[in-house]
């Protein structure tokens, strides 16, 4: 028998620790960086922007080839087949590769009076070919506009995809750090409730031994159920952000993944020096104001463009044209042709004026644009230094009174343990503990958010 117990321990010995080792192995360890490449791969908005990159490479190529040479090759064979015409007999027509298809005709006495040369031909062929090219000659640089125009517009969706990219890994590094503040809370309440179990079996005994009344041991388990509602309530918002951080990153609900915790980074993004990140910095970053310059290019090229209808067009053509018969010896024939095309329009019932007005207006309204963003992001800025500066004096404080807290909870337990003072008071100081230290813990979340915030004005990539 004792042989038997002594058996079951060391298994169970020898069981427990690899079941806990591979559990922990069982979940996927991700890093800040890690996950900005994976979310980078599979982010949809991302892949949507960059289908986008290369439509516009697309147009722009299309564009470019108006100017260049167009070169056309023709091969052309016809083959021929006819009949002596006799009494009752039939004339099949010609036919060729083209698809002529063949028909028969009674013959006649009038036809055989008229029969054609060459009746007792059987067969004929005849192959005929040509080269030609044709060169566009841009003589008032609408073709040149027209390929700047769609040059800016492209590298204008360039700005997008990066634009799209930099907040993509915004919304990742605060959706990762959100979820480790959200696990550091399920910790604290856990590291509470352990403590107010202890209290709660304290005061179990003490009531049995009759030193408590039973009114402090209800209040003992009132407060020790709160606490543990607390606990189940942050780990479920917990395992919310953890599925919301999947979805963002593009990996199945089903992946078993265990943050890495980056303090370090954290408390990096925490102490930014403000005045690294000035205002002609975030002008010269933001996406948006490169953006409407480009779109400015572009409507500037598109203005020339449109009067492309009123302005004269010049091209140069050449080709060269050859022919080979097998009915007669030596028809064979070769010739070139050259050109100069020159098409003046006359009128255009003010097409080309209409348009490029338009696209002037359009150049207008987008300065106006710009000279509005360049108001709103001065104001950002502003709005966000305050605000940055404020959180910091809240965070201050908030740390200091964690501190005092948790020193005042500390004395509690002493003088509970000690009798100077009774079970109400001492969990009265775990409360306050406890509402502090999640209000510290909000306060750097605030913090953070508000950095991140006013890093993405400027573009800078905090590693994680």
């Amino acid at each position: 028998m004792r042989s038997l117990i002594y058996r079951t321990f060391v298994i169970l010995g020898l069981t427990i620790p690899i079941f806990i080792l591979a559990e922990e192995s069982f979940y996927q360890k991700l890093s800040l960086k890690e996950a900005e490449e994976i979310a980078l791969k599979n982010a949809y908005p991302l892949k949507i922007e960059r289908t986008q990159l290369q439509k516009e490479h697309s147009i722009w190529n299309i564009t470019k080839s108006a100017l260049y040479p167009k070169i056309m090759f023709g091969l052309n064979y016809d083959h021929y087949r006819s009949n002596p015409f006799e009494e009752g007999s039939t004339l099949e027509l010609p036919f060729s590769l083209s698809g002529m298809k063949t028909a028969s005709v009674n013959s006649s006495e009038e036809t055989r009076n008229t029969q054609p040369p060459h009746a007792d031909l059987t067969s004929a062929s005849m192959i005929s070919g040509n080269v030609g090219i044709r060169l566009p000659i841009d003589l008032f640089g609408t073709g040149y506009a027209a390929i700047k125009s769609s040059e800016c517009r492209k590298k204008g969706q360039e700005l997008n995809y990066s634009k799209c990219e930099k907040e993509l890994l915004k919304q990742v590094r605060i959706a990762f750090h959100g979820t480790l503040i959200k696990k550091s809370l399920v910790d604290v309440h856990e590291k509470v409730i352990r403590i107010v179990q202890k209290r709660f079996n304290n005061a179990q005994e003490m009531f049995y031994a009759g030193a408590v009344s039973k009114l402090e041991l209800l209040n003992s388990k009132v407060e020790l159920k709160k606490i543990e509602m607390e606990v189940f309530k942050m780990e479920h918002e917990y395992k919310s952000a953890l599925e919301k951080f999947k979805l963002l990153i593009g990996v199945t609900m089903d992946t078993p993944l265990l943050l890495e915790d980056t303090k370090s980074s954290f408390e990096k993004d925490l102490n930014q020096d403000m005045e690294s990140i000035t205002l002609q910095k975030v002008l010269d970053s933001s996406y948006e104001l490169k953006n409407i310059e480009y779109q400015l290019k572009a409507l500037n090229y598109k203005s020339w463009n449109d009067l492309q209808t009123i302005l004269p067009s010049v091209s140069i053509h050449s080709a060269f044209n050859g022919s080979m018969n097998s009915v007669v010896e030596d028809a064979k024939s070769l010739m070139c042709v050259s050109g100069l095309t020159i098409n003046i329009p006359i009128y255009d019932g003010g097409l080309g004026l209409s348009k490029s007005s338009e696209t002037r207006c359009d150049q207008a309204m987008v300065q106006l644009k710009k000279e509005q963003l360049l108001a709103s992001l001065k104001e950002e800025y502003r709005d966000k230094k305050n605000k940055i500066l404020l959180l910091q004096k809240k965070l201050a404080a908030s740390e200091e009174a964690l501190h005092m807290s948790e020193e005042s909870m500390k004395i509690s337990e002493m003088k509970y343990d000690e009798g100077v003072i009774n079970i109400v008071d001492f969990m009265q100081a775990e409360a306050d503990y406890l509402k502090i230290n999640i209000q510290y813990n909000q306060a750097k979340t605030e913090i953070y958010l508000a950095w991140q915030e006013l890093i993405n004005m400027v573009g800078d990539k905090i590693d994680g």
